[in-house]
């Protein structure tokens, strides 16, 4: 069993807006290889929410590819909270050039210039 989630991770999430985002998303748990496709629900620059249809392992590590508007969004994440509506992910790192198609789709769910 995964330690319970300390308070200050739960608020760490609520920090940064979140937007509602739609988009296909891919997961390779690390630990097990198990692949699991699933919907994007909300977006941040720290994270995402995702519809998976099941329980992810809390703080479990994952590959994640999120797939919208024809482009495609890939990080290493790790499971912050998994329930029957969704799961959090938070972006533990991802590559420069992929931190400007987030930057992008943030940009255009808020509506802002991009100018980050």
């Amino acid at each position: 069993m995964s330690p319970p989630i300390k308070e200050n991770e739960k608020e760490e999430r609520r920090r940064v807006s979140r937007s509602r985002a739609l988009g296909e998303v891919e997961m390779v748990e690390t630990a097990s290889g198990n692949v699991t496709r699933g919907r994007l629900i909300e977006l941040s620059l720290i994270g995402c929410r995702v519809y998976v249809g099941h329980r992810l392992p809390v703080r479990g590590a994952l590959k994640l590819r999120i797939m919208r508007e024809g482009q495609t969004f890939e990080a290493i994440g790790i499971v912050v909270w998994s329930e029957s509506q969704g799961t959090g992910i938070i972006f533990e790192r991802f590559e420069e050039e992929q931190e400007q198609v987030l930057e992008k789709w943030i940009a255009a769910l808020t509506g802002s210039s991009g100018d980050m």
